[in-house]
């Protein structure tokens, strides 16, 4: 166990609820920097396994204590600091990761193409030509935006306020009504 200020951890949750009760500042500070000596290198870590970036696993670490400490009148019944600290690091850590994956960078050229392209030059694309009546406008236009066009189902999907999983859907059911007629030939 971590030995700081004169505690082991088990001993931080008493000592940073007598200090926080009383209110002795001097006590609080101490406190805390024990804490934070104590699981800044334990939190650093998980948050680096999940991001993979230090810069980002450093502002996570650092963002989870601010957490704990500016919730000091909640955070002195924690039973237990260590876990609080580390649940808030993992949670803070993934929530991270996912609005960076969702982030889409915007692209002005694909976006000015996607939205002055007149529907009836889709739907006469070569690509399609033979499948008018086979694939609705929908379907073709996901077809031509993505495989002509090289736009992604996140772009498409945006341009026509519509998510990601249904672009796709709407992409493999274009797809297999395709594989099906030349399948047939």
């Amino acid at each position: 166990m971590t030995k700081s200020f004169g505690m082991e951890d088990r001993r931080f949750e008493k000592e940073w609820k007598k200090a926080v009760t009383k209110r002795d500042g001097a006590k609080i500070r101490a406190v805390a920097e024990a804490i934070y000596n104590a699981y800044y290198r334990l939190l650093f870590k998980v948050s680096y396994a999940i991001l993979l970036n230090q810069q980002d696993a450093e502002d996570i670490t650092e963002e989870s204590f601010v957490s704990f400490f500016s919730r000091m009148d909640e955070t002195n019944d924690v039973s237990n600091i260590k876990y609080y600290l580390l649940n808030t690091a993992k949670y803070l850590s993934y929530r991270h990761k996912s609005h960076e994956e969702t982030f889409v960078e915007f692209d002005e050229e694909k976006a000015d193409a996607l939205f002055e392209m007149p529907v009836e030059l889709l739907l006469i694309s070569p690509t399609i030509k033979n499948t008018k009546g086979l694939l609705c406008e929908l379907e073709a236009t996901v077809l031509i935006q993505h495989l002509e066009y090289g736009f992604s189902f996140r772009e498409i999907g945006e341009s026509m306020n519509k998510t990601v999983n249904s672009i796709s859907s709407i992409y493999r059911s274009a797809i297999g009504k395709l594989k099906k007629i030349y399948q047939e030939k």
